[in-house]
């Protein structure tokens, strides 16, 4: 016998795996929480832990795994040269739980950094009082999704770079863009970048570079640097480092 209780269990399972696939939350509202914003893993090292904490009062189930950069792939469909333990299990209130992710050994670049991405889906626990009175409730499964980068031994850390990229302005078909190479074998995330005229400021659109690639900025919209700043001379930028902390610097255009 179906029952109205067994259908909403059904409509919120429902919900909520097809919440988990296509929204990507931040730590600030998940209360499983991964113990850093980035995980490196240097070619030699036997695995790497990754440490979660459940910062709430109440259980939850947690599924954990890695992507290849598509946020909206299906786990199961998913290939990379890691493996992740434990996939699935649950985090009693206050505690913590240890990931352990191994490379495989599969052939990888080893004059620059691959990266792929960690996923934390936190599913919290069903309201039984709600489903015994049949009351109609919305369980959110919330998702956590990290990089992770995998450092050949070769490359070494990160270092210099400030020296490793070149600004400059270029014209597109979105108008006047500062373009940025990087000459690093290294994954570069910018956590702010501005250029200036005079006392007047203007904060352009935050991204990644690849190494040995180049990318465009424009204005934080994405949209054309208005035609005051294309003489700026300087850039200021901070880059996010190894540990998840933020490094300043400037460079000429």
């Amino acid at each position: 016998m179906i029952t109205r209780a067994s259908i909403i269990k059904k409509f919120i399972l429902f919900i909520s795996l097809f919440i988990s696939l296509f929204i990507i939350s931040t730590p600030i509202y998940a209360s499983v929480i991964i113990n850093g914003t980035r995980v490196i893993y240097n070619e030699k090292s036997k695995s790497k832990i990754a440490q979660l904490v459940n910062e709430n009062k109440w259980p939850a189930l947690v599924q954990v795994w890695l992507d290849n950069g598509d946020p909206n792939e299906s786990p199961e469909n998913i290939k990379t040269p890691f493996a992740i333990t434990p996939p699935i299990f649950k985090m009693g209130p206050g505690s913590g739980q240890n990931l352990r992710i191994t490379y495989l050994g599969e052939s990888l670049p080893k004059d620059k950094e691959s990266i792929y991405y960690m996923n934390v889906l936190e599913v919290p626990p069903e309201d039984q009082d709600a489903i015994e009175k049949q009351q109609n409730t919305m369980q959110i499964a919330i998702r956590t999704r990290i990089k992770l980068f995998f450092r050949p031994e070769g490359i070494g850390m990160p270092a210099l770079l400030n020296e490793k990229l070149n600004f400059s302005f270029e014209k597109t078909a979105k108008g006047n863009q500062v373009l940025v190479k990087n000459n690093s074998p290294w994954y570069i995330t910018f956590q702010d970048v501005s250029i200036s005229n005079g006392s007047k400021k203007l904060k352009l659109e935050g991204n990644m570079v690849a190494p040995f690639s180049t990318i465009s900025l424009g204005n934080e919209n994405g949209n054309s640097i208005p035609n005051e700043f294309i003489n700026s001379k300087k850039v200021n930028y901070s880059i996010i480092n190894d540990y998840g902390g933020v490094d300043p610097y400037e460079s000429n255009i």
